[in-house]
């Protein structure tokens, strides 16, 4: 069985029994439709080596690799487009739990993590500076990592949190909110005098709030569905937690 190039080949991955595709140097990603007899070359838009591809659907992927690449189609690999991933490092593997949360690390520790299908990514703390090789998740909480040195890591809350913020009470007794899931309206309780801040998992604030009554409500109609952080800054006071919108 011939690939048709002599690139080096470095991740596979099929979305069924027929159809199946090879990533690696030089940008190369290699589709089959025939279980493997044949491979034809796809444009990906890089020259960077990419180390690993990861489907969710038969329309959908991801590949990673070289200098922070992440590459996403959503048309079986017609087309491929790059998305930001918000570091330079070498990203060497991705996985999916599911249609918009993926995970992808990499080189000095680097573990990344969208809830939104790819379109935003935050970085986690992974408490090393190993290369990390490979990551696999066995549900939406518990996954594993492995990398240099023999690291082995894992983690039962879905990754943890975006760097900067590493305690998250989900009720704190300076800062309630309600409900939890959200549609339209949040609504904040606190007694102390400040600002509100909610931001997504990249640490971009997107609403905030000057507080000016004890119970008040925000309006997030207008933000996409997803986890979200809400942080109260006063002056006895920084306390944070999140929630869902849906």
């Amino acid at each position: 069985m011939s690939s048709g190039t002599n690139q080096w080949l470095l991740s596979i991955y099929f979305t069924d029994a027929n159809t199946g595709y090879a990533v690696g140097s030089n940008g190369t990603i290699l589709k089959t439709t025939t279980g493997g007899t044949n491979w034809v070359a796809l444009s990906s838009g890089t020259s960077d080596t990419l180390y690993s591809v990861y489907f969710t659907d038969a329309n959908t992927g991801y590949a990673v690799g070289q200098l922070g690449t992440i590459l996403k189609t959503s048309n079986e690999g017609t087309s491929w487009n790059t998305l930001s991933s918000g570091t330079n490092k070498w990203l060497t593997s991705v996985y999916f739990t599911d249609a918009n949360t993926g995970y992808v690390v990499g080189d000095n520790g680097t573990i990344l993590k969208t809830n939104n299908g790819g379109t935003n990514w935050a970085g986690l703390s992974s408490g090393t500076s190993d290369y990390l090789s490979s990551v696999y998740f066995t549900d939406a909480s518990t996954g594993y990592t492995v990398g240099s040195n023999g690291t082995i890591l894992k983690t039962t809350n879905g990754g943890g949190y975006p760097v900067g913020v590493n305690t998250l009470p989900s009720i704190s007794k300076s800062l309630k909110l309600y409900p939890n899931p959200a549609f339209n309206e949040l609504t904040i309780e606190t007694q102390s005098k400040g600002f509100i801040s909610i931001s997504n998992f990249s640490g971009q604030h997107l609403i905030t709030r000057q507080i000016t009554e004890p119970k008040m409500q925000i309006d997030i109609s207008s933000l996409p569905s997803g986890v979200y952080f809400v942080r109260l800054t006063s002056e006895k006071t920084v306390a944070t937690t999140k929630f869902i919108k849906q």
